[in-house]
């Protein structure tokens, strides 16, 4: 029985058939290459856009702090009252309230609440931070 090997296969046929295997693994190589950036730069920015949100957010808590700090100093603002909180003017609180269940001639749940004013987004408003307050009726109101 006669085999044939592949020192017997003529040397421009042999080079032939592993450059089509060498040019093929290539692509392939180069579309796995494209996919792999592709999903590093889709993710790179979904976790840039996370970023600023957190980093609002922390703002957000920062500056709802010092407004809350103000109320207790100055007096709380009317009910429904709204104000801007920072220099790029995309941040703003709310205040609004509802009476206490247990004294509502006494008492006001008030929620003081960070919205952030996004027109790049979906929706354009989204609440950073809110906090609830339990305040005598007889301060609401007061503020200048």
């Amino acid at each position: 029985m006669f085999v044939r090997s592949r020192d017997c296969l003529p040397s421009k046929v042999l080079s032939q058939s592993r450059l089509g295997i060498t040019l093929l693994e290539v692509v392939v190589g180069l579309v796995l290459l494209g996919t792999l950036l592709t999903a590093i730069l889709i993710s790179s920015g979904k976790l840039h856009q996370q970023q600023k949100i957190v980093l609002k957010k922390i703002e957000a808590v920062e500056l709802l702090d010092e407004l809350i700090a103000s109320f207790f100093r100055e007096g709380f603002p009317a009910l429904d009252s709204i104000g801007d909180m920072n220099a790029q003017g995309d941040l703003y609180w709310r205040l609004s309230g509802a009476p206490c269940s247990i004294a509502p001639d006494r008492l006001t749940v008030c929620r003081c609440s960070v919205i952030l004013r996004d027109s790049m987004s979906q929706s354009p408003e989204r609440q950073l931070a809110s906090v609830e307050l339990l305040v005598s009726n007889n301060s609401i109101g007061r503020r200048p």
